[in-house]
């Protein structure tokens, strides 16, 4: 369980790292080459709630976060999440009309392959800007989940059976 605990970790940084640098002007994340983080929340969660589900050491089986998890691990999932859907409130509100692509030599805001408006470099910086946060945002939350259960489980299996 350890090793999942640090790839779970390693994501959790790795997402929060991309979310900060959607805030720095000119750091644009291509959310091309970090699909990778994406894809990677769902081996471990599937893992997480398949170890959840048939655990029952804790005597609450399915329990979430587990109990013996860290307080502050449990704590962050409870402020990722409200941060999540804040930050995804946020994310609607400003793509609203779609995402940013270039098309043509333009920069466009498009909706499902139609394009709404054409808009400003800056404008198409400030849309992609938000689409990274939006991901990074559920990833942090989706990374930090697994990273509680796997270090509750690796601290389980550490402990001496009585």
């Amino acid at each position: 369980m350890f090793p999942l605990f640090l790839l779970s970790a390693l994501g959790l940084v790795v997402s929060f790292a991309i979310h900060l640098s959607s805030f720095i002007p000119g750091r644009i994340v291509e959310m091309g080459q970090v699909w990778p983080m994406h894809v990677l929340i769902f081996p471990l969660f599937l893992i997480m709630i398949h170890r959840t589900n048939k655990d029952s050491t804790s005597g609450k089986q399915g329990s979430f976060p587990p109990a013996d998890a860290p307080r502050w691990m449990s704590l962050l999932i409870t402020v990722l999440f409200i941060y999540a859907l804040v930050n995804f409130a946020m994310l609607l509100v400003h793509t609203y009309n779609g995402g940013p692509r270039r098309r043509d030599g333009k920069y466009v805001q498009q909706n499902h392959g139609r394009v709404i408006k054409e808009i400003t470099e800056t404008e198409y910086n400030q849309l992609r800007a938000w689409e990274a946060r939006g991901f990074s945002g559920h990833w942090m939350l989706f990374y930090s989940a697994p990273m509680a259960a796997f270090y509750a489980f690796w601290r389980r299996q550490k402990q001496p059976t009585p």
